[in-house]
């Protein structure tokens, strides 16, 4: 209590939520490069906030696609995501609403 009392300005901020959160369409453009020189070139586009809904969208699809996937996920070794799962992830994230291109 002291410590509000000391600090009567700082309130809770309210979170983001519902249309805030909703109502996001965003276009994210990733290089992969090796020593400075582009290799791979990507556009993300998803509906929803991509800290907020996007995150957990892709982590959800990412382990159903784990849980379902059988002798498909290459094992062994550090592995990205994309050797270890394969393009057909992909069509899971697109029905997901987040959409891959290659550039």
């Amino acid at each position: 209590q002291c410590l509000f009392l000391a600090l009567p300005n700082i309130q809770p901020r309210p979170m983001l939520g519902g249309a805030a959160i909703d109502g996001i369409d965003y276009q994210l453009d990733v290089v992969a490069s090796q020593e400075g020189v582009p290799r791979a070139m990507a556009r993300l586009k998803g509906t929803g906030h991509p800290g907020y809904r996007s995150t957990g969208n892709i982590l959800g699809e990412l382990v159903l696609d784990l849980g379902q996937s059988g002798e498909r996920v290459r094992r062994g070794g550090v592995l990205t995501p994309a050797v270890a799962l394969g393009s057909a992830v992909l069509n899971r994230l697109e029905s997901a609403g987040i959409a891959c291109e290659w550039l």
